[in-house]
């Protein structure tokens, strides 16, 4: 639906990503994506404009990423996306395009948000789990802080 690649081949490709950037002594940087109130979206203007949402999204990632980046859904509402030799200022810029340009497309004269957590990659991640898990802490905590919002440590 969104054209994006699936969980499966993220999970395979974080792998080979992380792998070539430790030898490589390259930046990787990791933006994890939560669209704000979705489930109320779908509860109250139905699911083919959940639908329809998704489908933006993935097309704003697909548009807004360069060649090298790798944009996945992750899970219902939730997207990720592999940032080779970025660095986590790189993710920033890149993460604040994406809220800019899904903000622009108005439903039913309301904007649609999201909330962001970027991690990069570092000495001490020696796997993806723990890459993975320092941007989910930032979407939460992004989530807990209002909302509608971009958080990397």
């Amino acid at each position: 639906m969104t054209g994006l690649f699936s969980r499966a081949v993220f999970d395979i490709l974080l792998i080979k990503e992380m792998s070539y950037s430790r030898r490589s002594k390259t930046d990787l940087s990791l933006l994890m994506l939560d669209i704000d109130d979705f489930k109320e979206i779908n509860d109250h203007l139905g699911h083919q404009e959940g639908d329809f949402i998704l489908m933006a999204l993935g097309k704003i990632l697909k548009e807004k990423s360069r060649s090298m980046d790798i944009a996945c859904r992750y899970g219902g509402d939730e997207f990720i996306v592999i940032m080779p030799g970025s660095t986590l200022e790189d993710a920033q810029v890149y993460a604040v395009r994406i809220k800019a340009a899904l903000e622009d497309i108005k439903r039913l004269n309301k904007s649609i948000t999201v909330s962001i957590g970027l991690s990069s990659m570092d000495d001490d991640d020696y796997t993806g789990d723990m890459l993975i898990k320092r941007a989910d802490e930032n979407l939460y905590h992004a989530k807990i802080q209002g909302k509608n919002q971009v958080v990397f440590s």
